[in-house]
């Protein structure tokens, strides 16, 4: 299965529009979803607090709560980032009409749009988007 991302004892995979986080030395599940097209990133925090998985919507999961947004302006998002131990910034697809930047705070949970992002709309697509 392609890793969307890892740390020293936890494994967040895809497999098409299935997605996994594990602990990798016993292989015990901590969640399991679908989604609607595959992931387009994923990031688990260097303390294991949280995991988001991104794609179509947002997948959020620490371990007592798992919350998926489906936000109409927040639909393929096609980078994440770590800004502070609970904020993580993230890009809407850049070629959309909607290309934004979004925060998410993942303690309390609250979306923040930070800007729009129009400089890749015209452009032709490429991997990596300087954001």
């Amino acid at each position: 299965m392609p890793v969307l991302d890892e740390t020293d004892t936890l494994i967040l995979e895809h497999h098409y529009e299935s997605v996994t986080l594990k602990e990798k030395t016993t292989g015990k599940v901590l969640f399991e979803d679908e989604l609607y097209g595959e992931p387009g990133c994923g990031l688990i925090d260097k303390n294991h607090r949280w995991a988001i998985i991104a794609g179509e919507s947002l997948i959020l999961w620490t371990p007592d709560r798992t919350e998926c947004i489906d936000h109409a302006e927040i639909k393929w998002v096609h980078a994440i980032r770590v800004k502070t131990p609970e904020i993580v910034e993230f890009l809407v697809d850049p070629w959309s009409a909607v290309a934004a930047v979004w925060q998410i705070n993942l303690s309390t949970f609250e979306l923040t749009k930070i800007r729009d992002f129009d400089a890749y709309k015209t452009r032709e697509y490429v991997d990596e988007v300087v954001w």
